[in-house]
């Protein structure tokens, strides 16, 4: 089982903190900074649509001497 909850969670801490603390992560004025604060908005979308999904979770069998996977996954607000 893969708990992708914990993964989006910790993108947006970094967000946060990318956000939060530029000055002291790139330097002030940094120009990789105002890169960077260029496409956060960007990122914020893709953590935001990945934030759907909620897990993964994978099961394989062997049935009658095939081998059988099955993979759900769980969405949800």
């Amino acid at each position: 089982h893969l708990d992708l909850t914990v993964l989006n969670d910790y993108l947006n801490d970094w967000i946060n903190l990318l956000e939060e603390e530029q000055a002291a992560i790139f330097g002030a004025g940094s120009p990789d900074a105002e890169d960077l604060m260029q496409m956060l908005p960007i990122a914020k979308q893709i953590v935001a649509a990945l934030g759907e999904l909620k897990g993964i979770t994978t099961h394989t069998r062997n049935e009658g001497g095939v081998l059988r996977t099955s993979v759900h996954v769980r969405t949800g607000n």
